[in-house]
């Protein structure tokens, strides 16, 4: 199997899913859920290259693993931020923006086209696992197991970030306020190194 047909597979597959978005969004007028497919289009791809490479090295499926996990822990942080909270002001913003200029019947196409870049997006970053997957001429070495334990700590990051923020968010007088403390002092998104 060739990289180019694991990737246009991914590619299909990601189109059915931004299909499927795009029809729940046009049923719960919620854009949102946009990201939660993007991070999961994502892993799903990081585990389709090994399987289409055949991989069978600690080196391919490592970064595959590391990377799905990636995807699995910001999937799920936005899932249960999209489920329970109104839509995201950024694509009510949108909505409007699209409105104003192109009128409310331009919508559904608006947010499906904006939907399909993000599944080129989804794409273009699982190439470089695919990379790694379908080339077995680098061995296992001490810059693999460096970039996979860098790899594993920025994940602990991230969820470490994520509960700083969550109890900020659930504290009454940080409403409306942006987060400031923890690893968030350092950075306006932590969550997404």
């Amino acid at each position: 199997m060739s990289i180019l047909i694991s990737t246009l597979f991914h590619l299909l597959a990601c189109v059915a899913i931004i299909t499927g978005v795009w029809w729940w969004y046009r049923r719960t007028d919620n854009a949102a859920w946009i990201d939660t497919a993007w991070a999961g289009m994502i892993g799903l791809g990081a585990l389709l290259h090994p399987l289409f490479a055949g991989a069978q090295s600690v080196r391919a499926w490592g970064l595959a693993v590391l990377v799905a996990a990636w995807s699995l822990r910001l999937g799920v942080h936005l899932f249960e931020r999209t489920a329970g909270e109104p839509e995201d002001g950024r694509y009510a913003m949108l909505r409007l923006r699209w409105t104003q200029r192109h009128g409310a019947r331009s919508i559904p196409g608006r947010f499906y086209r904006f939907y399909l870049a993000q599944a080129f997006l989804s794409v273009a970053l699982s190439l470089p696992v695919a990379l790694v997957a379908f080339d077995s001429s680098v061995a296992w070495g001490p810059w693999q197991s460096a970039a996979l334990g860098l790899g594993a700590l920025s994940l602990l990051g991230s969820h470490l970030s994520d509960s700083q923020l969550a109890r900020f968010r659930a504290r009454p007088e940080s409403r409306d306020l942006t987060c400031r403390e923890g690893l968030w002092k350092f950075s306006r998104h932590p969550n997404y190194f």
